[in-house]
């Protein structure tokens, strides 16, 4: 497997959701259907919610089709409880208590276990489920699914049943746990619980932690004494898993999946339900709202559920292998500890037809559990190719705040260029420079607080580029050193503490080394990447890096075309990222921070992880100047020599097996006569016929030998390997893909196996062998008479686990025995697993304009820069330099004379530090450039284009997210007391620590043009603050705004209509009105605009003309995020190509489709407002942060009482103070050294009006 197994130290049982519910339709256009994949699913928080704040056009019920994966049946079991009592139409009341009580009432008692009864009936077999009224909306996966649901639902039924003894155990068991739960509680405060407050979350934490008290204390939400008397019988759905029968529920288990702020913010109304300073009645209000959508949903028949019970990894491996192969006999193990494959027969015969790719994949928080590489690796190719798909891949991953983006790019194992070019998916805010939704209360919650779980949007690089169309089509090369070695250090960065050196201090903490001892990857990873890079299909995962490019149309992805070298070097450098924490460094100090110790003690990997990456560069990188044959040699030699060098050398076969199961063509390390001698001699193979390259080794290993690592709360989650070896030698090879199964092995007469596995259903609870089995090569097993079954080598694993020995050996048996068995093929519950069953993808076709990779001939940075070459017609060329200007984010535009052509590029990049060089002979020539890094922020790449608005089958803003507007809580402004903290600091933590020293620093020296983000985040600021009237605490509230610009003057009117809250993005969004003023609407604007002035106050903003321009940006997508109405037929936007209609500052830049369209409202209502308002365009103004995977966000600079609530109006740094003239040098003042002035008259006149305020700066010390 590309994850490594481990052993479940601490199981859990999380019946309910523990993070805020999120929309999972917030990055698609309100037209679209959506195909969904939850992978990890949990409770149906994120449907519920999904559903309740949906987007739409026309306003009707979204089409929904939600694929559910969880490892965890009981999760799923309990969810189709929940949907189909919401089918039978059972009170939203009841439904609450039945899924979030583990105590309940006589009544709900009865319908649990009388409801559970009829879905186990309706479950005999996938027809009577096909057959059943749930069957239309309710799919099921496969039959073992349904098996293992139905399980459930019997011992649901079955519960009334439940002998005294056993019950009697139960309850001692949850009163235990209880009281363990409520000593913690009662003597200290979680603050995650009061996470989704957002804001508000200090006003929280007392609330919500008493109420957390009395739901452990009662087993009920329930806040009535007649109630909680009732509550006495034990919920059997808390009962079950894959725990056994047994109350052992996660001890934060608690309905904190819904979202407090509307609790404890002060609100004029709350679309829910009514105001309340219950967390809880606000939750069920909530739910509520979701279940009457969920209804609404079904009876317009627009939702339909499928599920499967088993591994996340396994299942999108077995999607992708069906969609190459056609065939639903997959032959993926469901999950790790399980015989069972995944047969998709079931699926791919249901009505409606299943989606084989999905607009939405959400990962919730497998990235910390599977490894952030893994779940790129396996979702990416699961994703829609289709542009207007706009498919984004979520994931949710857990960061420590002081080394946020350290620890980010680490889980990569190499820069998020490299991941983006070699796997076509990079984070959207990394390359946008900012995102809409916040954490950054998160940041502020400081004491025992120290890591935040960081939200990330996924897409292709290359989905924001509206320039691109399919005959800009680049291909990417690479040279082939160069890929190698790339790739060899992200495999050294897997595997680098594989080989760990002992810890030489008693100081180190368990939770310091937790991180070096739960690798995540094996060797098949690899190999599965090489296989992967053949084809050039458009990949949509985070995002493409040039998704956001609005010069980027429909056609096929971008091909990568590499050099060999170079390639190899890419590849040569994520291996050792990958094997980085193989051979561990000695822990030196007692004051090693955990978040450093993280990825050394949780490995995600097997060398199988390094084969999938090696696989995928294979599916997009062309290679000139050599063949993926040799490539992969030369990457299995190199990586040999490094292994050797750093004591891993025993991983390097596995690696090559990995690299033969993905389909890479690697040529064998021993030639075919001396595999031929070295098997004919073994005993092994003493009776067949022919002996393959690779065979299945199968062992039994006794359950006694596990007794070591068996006992609760053993941590880490040790990660199991196998070795085959020779007595007391150290010669033994290791394997790190295995998989294991509580059972036997017993004979099964079938032509390609003679034995099958059979499960123990008690699994980690029975007293059964476990049956090991990998896949290994057979000369080597010939010349390793012994196989063990051993922990993998990590920190803290050889610490605690020292007394079994250096090689941390569970069993050992000899081959040949009665323990061992060879097999051609891997035993299973049923058909047997071949080994050569992965696709390889078709090679890279070359045509089309290549796009070079350059890797820097020193260091680990990878991809540095792209070159790309076009043809040019050589009558044009003559004397003539090319002018090259940015188009796009990721296309340039080069210019020679009258003649133009563009060129793409799969990643952002930079014009301005392009070079180029023409062949005046050949007509060929050949542009150079730097791509979009953290080092180069704000400086071309998606900065120069900052809001993009995607044009497919319908506009939609690329990286700001849709809200439903009229769902969301109204705040009371003038409750300013209560409001005014929380405001200036949600809003000045906008800046990340670098803008902050920007900001601070404009204040004497002005805003460059590359800093343009600061000055609209001090406008977001200024709108929000002004409009709540909390800068002074005598100023009033102010709903009408201009923006100026020196030399145009007024050019937007914006009313504001109130403030709300975006709970999923915890944050706020002001409900705004908008009027461009134009030229073209001056002539009948003019006088309803003096007359506006003339009756209500109207607070002129000033900006530069750059920020002006960033604005013309920025509000059509502040109105196309709440979009409900359709664009016209005529719709400017479709005439004119591009969004917004015009850059200038005197230009209108929004269609007038939806004008005076959403105004009806009583806050609408203002008589000063009524003559504009049917020229104005609904929108919803929200802040915009700074990313923490890019830079610090929230440290010292914003520190509370360094907060000031006063937002300084900036002047003008690139226009006269005095006339507004601009284009031409500036003089500044000498005094204040903010001034600027065209000449000397414009100085001398404006000087009575500047002397007041012209003041030398402060000292900066």
């Amino acid at each position: 497997m590309a994850h490594p197994v481990c052993w479940p130290s601490t199981p859990e049982f999380d019946p309910v959701g523990l993070d805020p519910a999120m929309s999972l339709t917030q990055d698609l256009s309100p037209e679209q259907s959506a195909d969904i994949l939850l992978l990890g699913c949990g409770d149906p928080r994120h449907i519920l919610y999904t559903l309740s704040t949906d987007v739409t056009c026309p306003h009707v019920p979204r089409k929904l089709d939600i694929t559910c994966c969880d490892i965890e049946p009981a999760v799923l079991a309990r969810n189709i409880i929940l949907f189909t009592l919401l089918e039978d139409d059972t009170p939203s009341n009841h439904v609450w208590d039945i899924f979030y009580h583990f105590k309940l009432t006589d009544h709900t008692y009865n319908v649990v276990t009388t409801h559970s009864r009829k879905l186990a009936n309706l479950a005999e077999s996938l027809e009577t489920w096909r057959l059943s009224k749930y069957g239309s909306f309710i799919k099921m996966v496969d039959a073992s699914s349904l098996s293992e649901l139905r399980d459930l639902w019997v011992l649901y039924a079955d519960f009334t049943n439940l002998s005294g003894e056993r019950l009697d155990r139960l309850h001692r068991e949850q009163t235990s746990m209880s009281e363990r739960v409520l000593v913690e509680a009662r003597t200290g405060v979680s603050y995650g619980l009061s996470r989704s407050a957002a804001g508000m979350w200090n006003e929280a934490l007392g609330p919500v932690n008493e109420q957390f008290v009395q739901y452990w204390e009662r087993g009920t939400t329930s806040a009535t004494q007649k109630e909680i008397k009732k509550t006495t019988r034990l919920n059997p759905t808390f009962c079950y898993s894959r725990l056994g029968e047994t109350f052992a529920i996660y001890d934060h288990s608690f309905p904190q999946g819904f979202h407090f702020a509307p609790a404890f913010t002060p609100l004029v109304f709350d679309p829910a339900g009514p105001a309340t300073n219950s967390a809880m009645t606000k939750s069920k209000q909530q739910f509520k709202a979701g279940c009457m959508e969920l209804q609404a949903s079904r009876k317009a028949q627009s939702i339909t559920f499928r599920f499967f019970a088993g591994d996340a990894l396994s299942f999108c491996r077995a999607l992708d292998l069906y969609n190459k192969t056609s065939n639903p006999q997959t032959r993926e193990f469901t999950s790790p500890w399980r015989g069972n494959p995944i047969d998709l027969t079931e699926h791919f015969a249901s009505s409606p037809p299943p989606p084989v790719t999905f607009d939405v994949i959400d990962s919730s928080d497998l990235s910390t559990d599977l490894g952030l590489f893994n779940i790129l690796l396996a979702t990416q190719p699961l994703l829609k190719k289709q542009p207007a798909s706009q498919a984004i891949l979520y994931t949710d991953l857990g960061l420590e705040k002081r080394s946020a983006s350290k620890d980010f790019q680490r889980s990569l194992h190499c820069s998020v260029s490299t991941a983006a070019l070699l796997l076509g998916l990079v984070p959207r805010p990394y390359v946008s420079l900012f995102t809409s939704t916040c954490v950054m209360h998160m940041f502020t919650i400081t004491e025992l607080h120290s890591s935040f779980v960081e939200r990330i949007a996924w897409v292709d690089p290359m989905s924001g580029d509206q320039h691109f169309h399919s005959e800009l089509r680049p291909v990417i090369c690479a040279e082939p050193f160069e890929l190698i070695i790339l790739l060899a250090n992200i495999y050294r960065e897997m595997t680098e503490h594989d080989s760990p050196k002992p810890v030489l201090t008693p100081y180190v903490f368990s939770s310091q080394l937790r991180a070096t001892s739960e690798p995540h990857f094996t060797r098949e990873t690899f190999a599965i990447l090489v296989s992967r890079v053949k084809s050039s299909v458009e990949r949509i995962a985070w995002v493409n890096p040039t998704s956001g490019d609005r010069h980027i149309h429909s056609g096929p992805d971008p091909v990568i075309s590499a050099e060999p070298f170079e390639l190899i070097r890419l590849l040569v450098n994520i291996y050792r990222e990958m094997t980085e924490h193989d051979s561990p460094k000695p822990v030196l100090t007692p004051y090693v921070l955990a978040s450093q110790l993280r990825v050394t003690s949780e490995p995600h990997f097997t060398r199988e992880t390094f084969a999938i990456l090696v696989s995928r560069v294979k599916s997009r990188v062309h290679l000139p100047g050599g063949d993926w044959a040799v490539i992969v040699r030369m990457i299995r030699d190199l990586l040999g020599v490094m292994d050797h060098d750093s004591g891993l050398i025993t991983h390097i076969r596995d690696l090559e097996v990995q690299f033969r199961l993905h389909d890479l063509p690697v040529e064998p390390m021993v030639s075919d006569e001396h595999f031929r001698r070295k098997v004919e001699s073994s005993p092994v193979f003493r009776s067949w016929t022919n002996v393959p390259r690779l065979v299945c080794v199968t062992f039994i290993v006794p359950s006694g030998r596990l007794d070591p690592i068996r006992g609760e709360g053993a941590e880490p989650w040790p990660r199991l390997v196998c070795e085959l070896g020779v007595d007391n030698d150290d010669r033994h090879v290791t394997y790190s893909s295995i998989q294991a199964v509580w059972g036997k092995l017993i004979p099964f007469p079938v032509p390609t196996t003679n034995y099958l596995v059979e499960e123990d259903p008690e699994g980690f609870r029975g007293t059964s062998d476990l049956v090991v089995s990998f896949w290994a090569d057979a000369d080597i097993l010939a010349s390793r008479p012994y196989v063990s079954l051993c922990l993998r080598r990590t920190q803290l694993v050889v610490l605690k686990y020292c007394a079994l020995g250096p090689r941390l050996q569970l069993f050992t048996t000899r081959v040949g025995g009665e323990r061992v068995h060879v097999f051609r093929e891997r035993p299973m519950t049923g058909e047997a697993q071949p080994a050569l069953r992965y696709v390889s993808s078709s090679l890279v076709d070359g045509e089309g304009i290549k796009c070079q990779l350059v890797v820097p001939t020193k260091g680990t940075e990878g991809v540095e820069s792209l070159h790309a070459r076009i043809q040019v017609d050589k009558t044009v060329l003559g004397g003539i330099k090319p002018v090259i200007t940015q188009l796009g984010p990721c296309t340039l535009e080069m210019a020679f004379g009258n003649e133009k052509k563009v060129v793409a590029f799969p990643y952002p990049v930079r014009n301005a530090d392009c070079k180029f060089s023409v062949n005046r002979i050949t007509g060929w020539v050949d542009v150079s450039a730097p791509i979009l890094g953290p080092t180069q922020i704000m400086i071309g790449g998606y900065p120069a284009s900052p809001f993009p608005i995607l044009q497919h089958a319908h506009p939609s803003p690329w990286n700001v997210h849709h809200l439903y507007i009229d769902r969301m809580p109204k705040v009371d402004i003038q409750q300013k007391s209560r409001i005014r903290k929380w405001l200036i600091e949600h809003t000045t933590l906008q800046m990340s620590d670098r803008e902050r020293i920007v900001q601070q620093n404009a204040q004497t020296t002005g805003l460059r043009s590359s800093e343009i983000l600061v000055g609209v985040k001090e406008m977001i600021a200024s709108l929000v603050q002004d409009y709540a009237g909390i800068r002074t605490s005598s100023q009033g509230s102010i709903t009408t705004f201009g923006f100026t610009e020196p030399t145009y003057g007024l050019y937007l009117v914006i009313f504001v209509g109130g403030l709300r809250l975006d709970l999923a993005g915890a944050t706020l969004a002001l409900e705004c009105a908008i009027v461009p003023v134009s030229p073209k609407t001056t002539e009948h604007l003019s006088s309803a605009v003096t007359r506006l002035e003339s009756e209500t106050q109207v607070q002129k903003l000033q900006k530069t003309p750059a920020e002006a321009i960033a604005w013309k940006h920025l509000i059509p997508a502040f109105v196309e995020r709440i979009r409900t109405w359709p664009h016209r037929v005529d719709c400017e936007y479709k005439a004119y190509g591009e969004i917004p209609l015009n850059k200038n500052v005197e230009s209108d830049p929004l269609c007038t489709c939806g004008c005076g369209i959403g105004f009806s409202g009583p806050e609408w209502q203002d008589p000063a407002w009524k003559e504009l308002l049917p020229n104005a365009t609904r929108a919803a103004i929200s802040p915009l942060f700074g990313v923490s995977i890019l830079e610090a966000v929230a440290g010292s600079a914003s520190k509370h009482q360094d907060i000031k609530p006063a937002i300084p109006e900036l002047e003008p740094v690139d226009s006269c103070w005095k006339c507004g003239a601009t284009g031409r040098p500036l003089l500044i003042c000498i005094k204040c050294k903010r001034a600027r002035y065209c000449s000397k008259d414009c100085q001398v006149v404006h000087w009575k009006e500047h002397k007041r305020e012209c003041q030398t700066p402060e000292s900066s010390y």
